[in-house]
């Protein structure tokens, strides 16, 4: 969203920002946490992760459930058990100071609003406002029916999905904000499918995929790779830890091969690790910066994500980025970005058998894999936080101005 509301602005647009976690750069919050004092501060590093793009200045940014969002901040560090009642509070008082800050706005024509954060938003407009709803996964229906098949199919793993349990509540709330929305913003032709198979009509969707940062920006590009004599085959899988993303496929699959190494790098709750931890095979790596991210990244040999459902997989296009190919499910952005064996590799099925036989063939060719990453990083390169937002926002504005001229 910070991406689209920052393209927007150099567009010319006067755009706010209503944010309950993030802060203008150049804003006293920002100098302050920035202050060399406090550069060791685990607190004023998290200040500064939260740093909105330049453009956005501190008169774009409206802060709304400030003191919720500090509440959510100090349960995710220390009280795990009471932070679900804190992110629904810290939600509810942002959809309805949001409700508030725009039915007080003067000349608005389009509100831009995260799925699952702007059925009140969208409920309170009139029809002179365009509403845009962001929506970067797949159709919520969609996906339940998907998941509850797969614990069916594969009841090891059911204990690690995920988008199968959405509340009646949810699932009303989330087919209000799409009925409601003028336009839905998706990221990918498979997200596209799950709404059209889910009853979305065609009209109603806009495709524009993501973008991803350049290794430049983090300094990461001058990295020797790795040298692959006489050493394992590194796979590298970054994310949730969930079977919504085919772990457990991928840990088995990894099982039965010799000479292949598995790093899961990301979040991972107990039941998550201790999954992880019956495999001699794999390293699990915590969540990581951007930065160690990438360099992690430019040392495997490729990332695996055998996704059941992905609204993009944008972990995989930041791989590319950094020369490393990409074996993913056609429940990515695959059909998009991705021309199976010239810059990546496409499961045409999610098992153990089909992982297996693509990582058996990648192992046995190094100097093809070496091809593939480069054709990789090319693509990749098409693929700009810039451009992205560029495009969205140039969109955006020619709908409001479609309806402005009907007005």
């Amino acid at each position: 969203m910070m991406r689209i509301a920052s393209s927007l602005i150099a567009e010319g647009a006067d755009v706010r920002y209503l944010t309950s976690s993030s802060w203008a750069r150049d804003s006293v919050t920002q100098r302050t946490a920035r202050l060399d004092i406090l550069a060791n501060s685990a607190f004023a590093g998290n200040l500064r992760r939260r740093a909105l793009p330049e453009l956005i200045r501190p008169r774009n940014v409206v802060g709304l459930a400030r003191r919720k969002e500090v509440q959510v901040q100090l349960k995710m560090r220390g009280d795990r058990p009471r932070l679900q009642p804190a992110l629904a509070a810290r939600n509810r008082q942002f959809q309805s100071d949001s409700v508030r800050y725009t039915a007080r706005a003067k000349n608005l024509e389009c509100v831009v609003g995260q799925y699952t954060a702007s059925r009140e938003i969208f409920e309170s407009l009139g029809p002179r406002v365009t509403k845009v709803l962001n929506y970067p996964i797949a159709h919520h229906r969609w996906l339940m029916t998907a998941m509850q098949e797969e614990a069916v199919r594969n009841p090891k793993w059911s204990h690690l999905l995920q988008g199968h349990d959405f509340s009646p509540e949810q699932l009303e709330a989330l087919d209000r904000e799409i009925e409601l929305a003028d336009h839905i913003l998706v990221p990918s032709s498979f997200a596209v499918r799950t709404f059209l198979e889910s009853g979305v009509p065609p009209e109603k969707l806009v495709m524009f995929p993501l973008g991803c940062a350049s290794p430049d920006e983090f300094s990461v590009s001058d990295i020797e790779s790795a040298v692959r004599e006489k050493r394992a085959l590194r796979v590298i899988y970054a994310g949730q830890v969930t079977q919504r993303k085919g772990i457990g496929y991928l840990l088995e699959a990894i099982a039965g091969l010799e000479g292949v190494q598995l790093q899961v790098v990301g979040t991972a709750g107990v039941q998550a690790r201790t999954a992880l931890s019956a495999y001699d095979n794999v390293e699990y790596i915590e969540s990581q910066p951007r930065r160690n991210l990438y360099q992690l990244l430019q040392k495997a040999d490729v990332l695996a994500l055998p996704s059941l459902a992905e609204g993009f997989g944008l972990v995989a296009l930041e791989a590319m980025a950094n020369g490393t190919p990409c074996i993913l499910s056609r429940n990515t952005f695959a059909a998009d970005v991705v021309d199976d064996g010239r810059n990546g590799f496409i499961l045409d099925d999610v098992s153990i058998e089909a992982i297996q036989s693509l990582i058996t063939k990648i192992g046995g060719d190094p100097e093809s894999l070496e091809r593939i990453g480069a054709a990789a990083a090319q693509t990749a390169r098409e693929y700009s936080w810039d451009r992205f937002g560029a495009g969205v926002a140039r969109w955006v504005l020619s709908v409001v101005a479609e309806r402005r001229d009907r007005q």
